[in-house]
């Protein structure tokens, strides 16, 4: 049975996977990095059962496999679950020649979880694969980055995000190219398009603001970036779209400024107060 023929878009790293298993020249710690919702974690899964070598059940079945993030709603992976890894990938596999570690989330450890997960990344059982699933590569400690095979994951192109809705039948006749610009190469907000628009007709008044160099309109626009931190890389994708439609393609620059920014830890509403009031400026 051919691996990965379910999955859509990375062509190439699909075949790096392939090649790898076909030579058994397989690493034991891989990074896959990418924004969220382009399959990283169904690419994950599916490397690991081919090291697993059994296709006939679940991979979240599998004995030898692991799966962890963060839980409970929690927004870190700590050091606890890190340990309980540890332990687990010391253990001889059970129902094939690996085992496989799958961290979901992985720039979500804390520094302890990372230095923690480090020496098993230096010094791995030659049975043990870790695969860490990333979005944010700066939070990543450069000790373990450098211990890992790292794999950058494209986003979905827009014929590939079409062919997948069209195959669960969720294009709207009519508005097909508005969905596919919304959802910006990315499945993370499917479910949410109806948000997504939303959000889209917001971030047009506050670009029409801006380009009117109305101060006091365009904070009031901007509120809905001030009040979603945690969506906030999804708003300024989305907003970057917005600038590029109304001609503001300087903006563009102060946008991915702002990202670096916040990803940074900067003071969150500085970020976005320079992030209008510099686009205001500009102009």
């Amino acid at each position: 049975m051919p691996y990965f023929d379910n999955l859509i878009g990375n062509e190439r790293i699909k075949n790096e996977l392939i090649e790898a298993m076909g030579n058994q020249k397989i690493s034991h710690s891989y990074m896959f990095v990418g924004k969220t919702g382009i399959g990283k974690r169904l690419f994950a899964r599916e490397f690991a059962k081919g090291l697993l070598g059994n296709l006939k059940k679940d991979i979240l079945n599998y004995e030898d496999y692991n799966e962890i993030g963060p839980v409970d709603g929690k927004k870190i992976i700590s050091v606890d679950q890190i340990r309980d890894l540890i332990k687990k990938a010391n253990e001889l596999p059970t129902e094939s020649q690996r085992r496989v570690f799958v961290v979901d989330e992985a720039d979500k450890m804390n520094i302890e979880a990372q230095n923690s997960i480090l020496k098993t990344l230096e010094e791995p059982p030659e049975y043990v694969a870790i695969i860490l699933i990333v979005t944010n590569e700066n939070k990543m400690l450069e000790t373990i980055k450098s211990r890992c095979n790292i794999l950058k994951f494209d986003s979905l192109k827009d014929e590939e995000i079409e062919e997948y809705l069209k195959s669960r039948s969720e294009l709207t006749n009519g508005r097909k190219n508005v969905e596919i610009k919304l959802l910006n190469g990315s499945l993370e907000n499917i479910d949410n398009l109806e948000q997504m628009e939303e959000n889209y007709s917001v971030l047009k008044n506050l670009a029409h603001s801006i380009k009117k160099k109305d101060t006091a309109e365009a904070f009031n626009n901007g509120l809905l970036l001030y009040e979603n931190k945690n969506d906030i890389m999804n708003l300024l994708d989305l907003l970057n779209i917005v600038f590029l439609e109304e001609g503001l393609t300087k903006c563009v620059f102060i946008v991915e400024n702002t990202k670096t920014k916040i990803l940074q830890n900067n003071n969150y509403n500085m970020c976005i107060d320079n992030l209008i009031m510099k686009s205001i400026d500009l102009l």
